[in-house]
């Protein structure tokens, strides 16, 4: 059965998809709406990756007419997936950058972030070992030291037993 309003009918997909589009990365919860104002700023953020180039020339090596690019600028309309991944391909932003604001924004930046490699786990043992001789250190230099000079020393210290030093 069709809708009794059209408009409301082109409206309903939307705001289905604003409100129920959750993938934020920085909050602990499994589903959590994107901010309004990210999305918002799309334009924005197209704009910035489109640089000095013409709107006509851009639109033409995306695949899309200048018409829709212009929509998408204004704020008319915002893309779909198979425009999103063309304006990736073409600028080496991210999708999630370009839609959110979200870092990393460029797949160069990611790349780099995925292929950082974990720092080894800490050793309990040898952690105990540093925090006992920073605080003899502590203890024999006769004077009071901040927070941030017992991490230090404590840190050296680790280093060191890591190495095989002490």
């Amino acid at each position: 059965m069709p809708p009794e309003n059209a408009h409301q009918a082109r409206e309903a997909p939307v705001a289905y998809h604003i409100e129920r589009n959750r993938n934020r990365s920085d909050f602990d919860a499994p589903t959590v709406p994107i901010p309004g104002e990210e999305s918002e700023r799309f334009a924005l953020r197209l704009n910035e990756v489109i640089g000095d180039e013409q709107h006509r020339a851009f639109a033409r090596r995306i695949n899309i007419s200048e018409g829709v690019l212009r929509a998408y600028l204004s704020g008319k309309s915002l893309p779909g997936m198979a425009a999103l991944a063309a304006i990736s391909e073409a600028t080496g932003v991210t999708i999630d950058w370009l839609v959110t604001g979200r870092l990393p924004k460029s797949r160069a930046e990611l790349r780099h972030c995925t292929n950082t490699p974990a720092p080894p786990p800490l050793d309990a043992s040898r952690l105990r070992q540093a925090l006992a001789l920073a605080e003899v250190a502590a203890t024999s230099l006769g004077q009071p030291l901040s927070a941030d000079q017992r991490a230090d020393m404590a840190l050296a210290f680790y280093q060191r037993l890591h190495k095989g030093e002490a």
